[in-house]
């Protein structure tokens, strides 16, 4: 039996900060421009830039005033509409079945070798390094599969 994601969330927070991955269509304490997504990483920690005095986590999600563009707000991300723990280490627990089905085509299309890349955290402290094209758009997200 896998482990609830409030017992992924706290075993990985010990270890460090903490990258939940939700379905934004259904949660309304998030900044509106991210509203109605679906897909959202938000990062929580014990020990990060910018402190989460009020983070909280229970059986029902994960909540705490975040930054955004220097802006605080309040969120409050339910487990209901997590998909995805990942902590820095890149290690943690993706639920399938509660993934939204156009993230789901997103990763078939990418085992399949359709596209060339999906998104992946970086360890805090590293920076990926970037990759231009001939002519010089920026490529830094894109990473190339082999």
């Amino acid at each position: 039996m896998l482990p609830t994601k409030l017992e992924v969330f706290s075993v990985l927070l010990r270890q460090g900060s903490v990258f939940v991955h939700f379905d934004a269509r259904h949660v309304t304490s998030i900044p509106e421009h991210l509203q109605g997504k679906d897909q959202v990483v938000f990062q929580f920690g014990l020990d990060m830039p910018v402190p989460i005095p009020d983070m909280a986590y229970d059986t029902h999600g994960v909540s705490g005033t975040l930054s955004f563009n220097g802006k605080p707000m309040w969120v409050s991300i339910p487990w209901d509409a997590t998909f995805a723990i990942v902590g820095e280490s890149t290690k943690g627990l993706v639920w399938h079945s509660e993934m939204p089905a156009s993230i789901a085509a997103s990763i078939a299309a990418h085992e399949a070798g359709k596209v060339v890349s999906i998104f992946k955290h970086e360890p805090s402290g590293k920076s990926r390094p970037k990759v231009t094209s001939k002519e010089g758009a920026d490529r830094s997200h894109l990473r190339l599969v082999k």
